[in-house]
């Protein structure tokens, strides 16, 4: 008996000082102030099967993220819920499949083809929706795992500031209205 409250106490002991464990804050991203002109961005359709479910312009997360080995995010919400991602779910070298953070932006209007003759170079300079094109020259199109979309998940999840996971079977990793991202070291 008195050797399993001896072993029961070390337990307790072991619990409670991993559990005090302390954390420190390596970045603070805050989405409102972020520059998404300097980042690589896509416009990515999302089909299920082959229904167009929505076109949205998209930033892989790990360009903005960059996480470290033992790091962690943090992502609050606009109504400050905490959501937590480990470095697995980002990680490029254990899971290749791209976390998508979902943005405003406007989409061109150009077509797939752009000409310019040499009378045309001076006006480019300064020129929005070249700048625009230009910006979203990734296309890319994901066969969503998860199925029967109603207009009322579309609204949902399809829109800016929304952490996707495209591949997973369900949303329940999908996180919307993200304000700040905070990384985390062990």
């Amino acid at each position: 008996m008195k050797n399993i409250i001896i072993v029961l106490a070390i337990c307790l002991i072991t619990n409670y000082s991993y559990s005090k464990e302390n954390f420190t804050l390596v970045k603070e991203i805050d989405l409102n102030t972020l520059n998404t002109k300097s980042k690589k961005r896509m416009t990515i359709e999302f089909k299920s099967g082959k229904k167009l479910v929505s076109k949205s312009k998209a930033i892989d997360i790990n360009e903005i993220i960059e996480i470290c080995d033992n790091c962690f995010a943090e992502i609050e919400d606009k109504n400050g819920r905490l959501y937590y991602i480990s470095n697995n779910d980002l990680n490029k070298q254990i899971n290749n499949q791209q976390a998508l953070l979902l943005f405003n932006d406007e989409f061109s209007s150009l077509g797939d083809t752009l000409v310019i003759g040499e009378d045309d170079l001076s006006k480019l300079e300064g020129n929005k929706l070249l700048n625009i094109e230009l910006g979203s020259m990734t296309n890319a199109s994901y066969g969503l795992n998860s199925k029967n979309w109603s207009n009322e998940n579309k609204k949902k999840y399809f829109k800016p500031y929304t952490l996707v996971f495209p591949f997973d079977n369900n949303t329940t990793r999908w996180i919307t209205d993200i304000r700040k991202i905070r990384i985390y070291k062990r």
